[in-house]
């Protein structure tokens, strides 16, 4: 049975950059892992320098960012 691990994004980007992101990291594990990424339902601005190399949408979790 495979674990499970979910995979949240930072604000101004999507699942699909984050899944990019760590996909060396990913490829360094066995398959006896499932990475579930989850876009969020809120669209925003892109993050520094995410629209250089990502196209949108941009996504964030809350309506404000916060700490």
């Amino acid at each position: 049975m495979a674990i499970k691990v979910l995979c949240l994004h930072g604000m101004g980007v999507d699942a699909r950059v984050m899944k990019h992101q760590t996909a060396p990291f990913r490829s360094l594990l066995t398959q006896h892992y499932d990475f579930v990424f989850e876009d969020a339902p809120i669209l925003c601005d892109p993050s520094p320098g995410a629209a250089e190399y990502f196209s949108g949408p941009y996504r964030c979790w809350f309506n404000t960012p916060t700490c």
